[in-house]
């Protein structure tokens, strides 16, 4: 990986290639989730992707600001178009190294937390944890439709 200009003076490694991308942040707090969907949303524009940009970012900052917030530095994001059951797909996986593993929770009417899981649940494809030799990784999946120009990601068979 190589150093990456500082997003909010939150500075990253990361490489970003033809198919994948990966970046690191040695430190969590408030600008990480904002430095991920900048970097994430970079990488998407390239893929030509740029269509499914708002839910992907969304989903990003969502589980890179439970990472900041319940996990614990440092904090890796990769994305990666590759074959999917159905054709391609854009996985994501977000990745700390703190012992707890999360859980969706019933939000509180009015409460600002509490529905990030649920919010990544009802946009993806397909999420889930893994628990890692140190930490775990949350991540999900969409499928990229076969036939599109690249302009966009199926959700529930619907172009995105």
């Amino acid at each position: 990986m190589t150093a990456i200009p500082a997003h909010d003076g939150v500075v990253a490694t990361g490489a970003v290639g033809p198919r994948s991308a990966a970046w690191a942040w040695r430190d969590g707090g408030p600008q990480c989730p904002a430095a991920a969907r900048a970097a994430v949303g970079g990488a998407l524009a390239r893929w030509g992707l740029s269509a499914a940009a708002a839910d992907v970012m969304l989903m990003v900052s969502e589980l890179v600001t439970n990472a900041c917030v319940h996990g614990v530095p440092p904090i890796a994001v990769r994305v990666e178009v590759r074959p999917g059951p159905a054709g391609a797909e854009l996985a994501c996986e977000v990745t700390d190294t703190g012992p707890g593993m999360p859980a969706p929770a019933a939000a509180v009417p009015g409460a600002e937390h509490g529905r990030g899981l649920a919010v990544v649940a009802a946009l993806a494809g397909v999420c889930g944890t893994s628990p890692g030799p140190v930490g775990k990784t949350v991540w999900f999946r969409l499928p990229i439709p076969a036939q599109g120009d690249g302009a966009g990601v199926a959700r529930e068979g619907r172009a995105a």
